[in-house]
């Protein structure tokens, strides 16, 4: 079986890593964690805005269903590949910049040089 992540349904993954508002509670309720999926309940252990207890009793909760409390990410949606970003390192930090920056200078310099040499025939 397929899971969310995998099925690319990242609505889903982008809506368990929300803050939940009783969770922010220093005792939120037992319901109000109970309620939450194994995939929310590991967000909601991780979750800063969480307090305390909200975060301890998400991670009891979870080790109680079998899970284990760690970092995760979503796959989300993205027109940019790794090869792209690749590229586009080279192209803003690598020899690119160097050509732009070159040319800029030398566009720069030729118009001052241009002006003052106009400015010398008048």
């Amino acid at each position: 079986m397929r899971s969310v992540n995998q099925a690319g349904d990242w609505r889903v993954h982008l809506n368990e890593l929300r803050t939940q508002n009783a969770l922010r509670a220093p005792a939120p309720s037992e319901d109000a964690v109970r309620r939450l999926s194994d995939r929310a309940l590991r967000a909601a252990a991780l979750n800063p805005d969480h307090s305390e207890t909200a975060r301890a009793a998400a991670a009891a909760e979870l080790a109680a269903r079998g899970g284990v409390v760690e970092a995760w990410r979503p796959a989300l949606p993205s027109f940019l590949t790794d090869a792209a970003l690749a590229r586009g390192d080279g192209l803003f930090f690598g020899w690119g910049r160097n050509v732009r920056a070159w040319s800029g200078a030398i566009a720069i310099w030729g118009g001052v040089g241009g002006v003052v040499a106009a400015g010398g025939a008048f």
